[in-house]
């Protein structure tokens, strides 16, 4: 149970030393400090919102897009569903200057 778990954290710690190295992290700043929980704050019901609203749509679309006389216009409706939750629900999750 203890191997398991040290193997495990090791793992984790393996990782992160991988990611760190390869990414510069972001300089802290003030406004980074002060206004990160705002974005967090915004983030989590805008991102409810997109769901709330592209899973409907991109059901919908994903019915009408399929066979092999897919309009181009129910495949745009997908991918700029897509783009909307990427960009409203993904990173970045830290203000940086």
């Amino acid at each position: 149970m203890w191997m398991k778990a040290s193997i495990g954290l090791m793992a984790l710690v393996l990782a992160g030393c991988v990611n760190s190295a390869t990414n510069s992290p972001p300089q802290p700043s003030f406004a980074g400090i002060v206004g990160t929980p705002f974005l967090i704050a915004f983030k989590i019901p805008v991102c409810a919102a997109t769901i709330a609203m592209g899973g409907p749509i991109a059901g919908a679309a994903a019915l009408t897009a399929t066979g092999p006389d897919a309009n181009y216009a129910e495949v745009s409706v997908l991918r700029a569903v897509d783009n909307g939750l990427n960009q409203n629900c993904g990173p970045p999750y830290l203000v940086t200057p």
